[in-house]
């Protein structure tokens, strides 16, 4: 629909905006928006309009892809490749048939081999994600204004920090140089321990 490296946009902010502003409209007090799509543009976005709903609606939007929960467990998000293999012999093993990988290179795999992946693998990163979201689902309507604002600054300053490295070093994955590294393996802890100041500090070693 729009280039993969557009961060400016123009369907899918006002389609995610739209659903953001209805759901509040039907009485949610908090949203939580997940994309299982990486393109960098689009993660960027997605949280960008999450920061920008917080902000004019009054209630806690979180834009996120699903693997920023789980960097601590080893989940960097990919395609086809381990995590969601993982995932996949966790939450639905019938449809996994690993021996139809053939000799590396795979079409379509982008990530670590899917071949180390495990059941166990998966249900690790499935609770993981599945217990922190939970958690959030949980806290943030009952975030009061001031908490609202730290959350606020914390996922601008990360949004920030991503969109100013990729304008600096004109390449979209600027802002994910440092994550394989271990840098923001936190995130999702602190997120859900409410440590948002933490957050804004581990921005700045993306």
């Amino acid at each position: 629909m729009e280039p993969e490296n557009d961060v400016h946009s123009v369907l899918v902010r006002a389609w995610v905006e739209k659903l953001g502003r209805e759901a509040v409209r039907q009485g949610f007090r908090a949203v939580i928006i997940l994309t299982g799509h990486y393109g960098a543009a689009q993660q960027m976005v997605i949280r960008d309009v999450a920061v920008r709903l917080t902000r004019s609606l009054g209630v806690p939007v979180l834009g996120t892809p699903e693997y920023f929960l789980a960097l601590d467990v080893g989940y960097l998000g990919d395609h086809a490749a381990w995590g969601e293999t993982a995932l996949m012999l966790y939450l639905d093993p019938e449809s996994v048939d690993l021996s139809r990988l053939g000799q590396p290179p795979h079409q379509g795999v982008g990530g670590r081999d899917p071949r180390e992946a495990t059941r166990a693998d998966g249900e690790k990163l499935a609770e993981t994600i599945i217990g922190r979201l939970a958690r959030l689902a949980s806290r943030m309507p009952q975030w009061d204004a001031v908490t609202r604002q730290r959350f606020v600054e914390a996922e601008t300053a990360l949004v920030d920090r991503q969109l100013g490295l990729a304008a600096s070093e004109k390449a979209i994955w600027a802002g994910w140089r440092n994550i394989g590294k271990g840098v923001f393996s936190d995130y999702g802890r602190l997120l859900t321990d409410e440590k948002f100041e933490e957050i804004v500090e581990l921005t700045r070693r993306l």
